[in-house]
């Protein structure tokens, strides 16, 4: 199915699951956890099965001569060019990333200083998510929506700063182009969540392999190739969670956890919350995807109480 492609999506996703089935191992006395059940073993074989012969129809499809020779031609057009946006609109669209992050940085202090905040800015963060999950205040729409704009805005020059690294070096990096990533990075950390870095981490490396892919004209990962990117991996993983950990001690979700609690709990607690969802999985809610799907219900719900708007805080399952 892979033909020897280690990062090929069926292989990277059994990859994966081995990989969080193991750290859950090593935790298996400090998590007092019981032993996978045949419903668990028998889920996620069967998405795996029905996920290969997913990807098995894309492959036979799009190996067709017509898709490959206008694959080609697409890759040869977008490694001749990078992308280079004005100074101007660069500059222009960071001012208002900062703008709208001093604002939402006002604001955040003002919701930590109504829960009893006595510690200044150093205090900020830690009472802001304490007022997120126990009351109802909130950044409000229009600095949501600023947000959310800020990420966007942040995603994309992330594409085009690993994008032009990849294909042209350092002759095609611009420090104006820094400018926008570091505002989404500030306002990230004032949402006072981790979540969205280890979602930035995740496509950092999934551009920069595929960019290289793209640049190499690569049809299948070697062992050699595989072991260069695991160790570039471990090292960004490395620089990720010491910025991880400092987060979480300006928030308070550290607590007297050590980086190796925290990196087992983000990469082994899955597989056993999803054994214990699967074991003792009881319906709470009619509306299909009502965690998953908390965002577009939240929209509809602007429009009609019907539908629910839930927080996504869930309780802790391991």
């Amino acid at each position: 199915v892979n033909n020897g492609d280690f990062l090929d999506p069926l292989c990277l996703s059994c990859e994966v699951f081995t990989f969080s089935t193991f750290i859950a191992l090593l935790n298996q006395k400090t998590w007092q956890l019981e032993f996978f059940s045949a419903k668990t073993y028998f889920t996620i074989i069967l998405a795996l099965v029905f996920f290969g012969i997913g990807e098995i129809i894309i492959k036979i499809f799009f190996s067709k001569k017509l898709f490959v020779a206008h694959k080609e031609k697409r890759i040869m057009l977008l490694s001749q060019t990078p992308i280079n946006l004005s100074k101007k609109l660069t500059l222009g669209i960071s001012l208002m990333m900062l703008v709208g992050a001093l604002q939402i940085l006002k604001k955040t202090y003002e919701i930590s200083l109504q829960v009893g905040n006595t510690d200044g800015v150093m205090g900020m963060l830690a009472s802001a998510r304490v007022a997120y999950i126990y009351t109802d205040l909130s950044l409000g729409t229009d600095l949501a929506i600023f947000s959310f704009l800020i990420n966007a805005m942040g995603y994309i020059f992330t594409f085009i700063l690993v994008y032009n690294t990849v294909h042209f070096g350092k002759r095609s990096f611009s420090i104006i182009t820094v400018f926008p990533i570091v505002v989404f990075f500030f306002t990230a950390a004032l949402g006072t969540g981790r979540t969205v870095f280890i979602r930035y981490i995740v496509v950092i490396i999934t551009m920069s392999v595929l960019f290289v892919y793209q640049k190499k004209n690569i049809q299948k990962t070697s062992v050699p190739y595989l072991c260069k990117l695991i160790i570039l991996v471990f090292l960004a993983l490395i620089i990720f969670f010491t910025f991880f950990q400092i987060l979480g001690i300006f928030t308070g979700k550290t607590g007297n956890l050590t980086a190796w609690d925290t990196f087992s709990i983000y990469t082994g607690s899955s597989i056993s919350a999803f054994n214990n969802f699967i074991t003792n999985y009881r319906p709470v809610s009619h509306f299909w995807g009502n965690e998953s799907f908390y965002g577009i219900y939240g929209i509809l719900n602007k429009f009609s109480s019907y539908f629910p708007n839930e927080s996504i805080h869930l309780d802790f399952v391991y």
